[in-house]
């Protein structure tokens, strides 16, 4: 049995610890909320996010859940369902026009974010607020 090399590809070296990942800064984290709030009706890409804050898109997904915990996927859909609840408990605009405002792609994808983030579907928590706490 032979021992395997590390390949040219492997992030340690052998003998040296890993480099740490530096968080995004306060200022970057705020960049990234600021650009997201203000284009969550647009489709969101990890590249288009990545130029406003002047990193690779790759450096930008890592540093982010260092600094937030959670993906940049993850944080986009959860602003997106804060928003709907937002339209939902203080306007009178139907299901699907609040998906649209809120940046989902129908209502039906709206609903099943919402039921599973919530636990309720749209239409009830309308009916039935408040809603569990964030």
């Amino acid at each position: 049995m032979t021992a395997s090399r590390p390949s040219r590809h492997d992030s340690v070296s052998p003998g040296k610890p890993p480099r740490a990942i530096r968080p995004l800064t306060a200022t970057q984290v705020q960049r990234v909320h600021d650009f997201v709030a203000s284009n969550l009706t647009e489709k969101l890409t990890l590249p288009q996010i990545a130029r406003e804050v002047h990193l690779s898109a790759s450096h930008l997904a890592r540093r982010f859940r260092v600094a937030t915990g959670q993906s940049l996927r993850q944080y986009i859909i959860e602003h997106r369902l804060q928003r709907a609840r937002h339209l939902l408990l203080t306007s009178d605009l139907t299901i699907s026009e609040i998906a649209a405002l809120a940046g989902f792609a129908d209502h039906s994808h709206l609903t099943r974010r919402f039921k599973t983030r919530f636990g309720v579907a749209p239409q009830s928590a309308r009916r039935t607020p408040p809603l569990p706490p964030i």
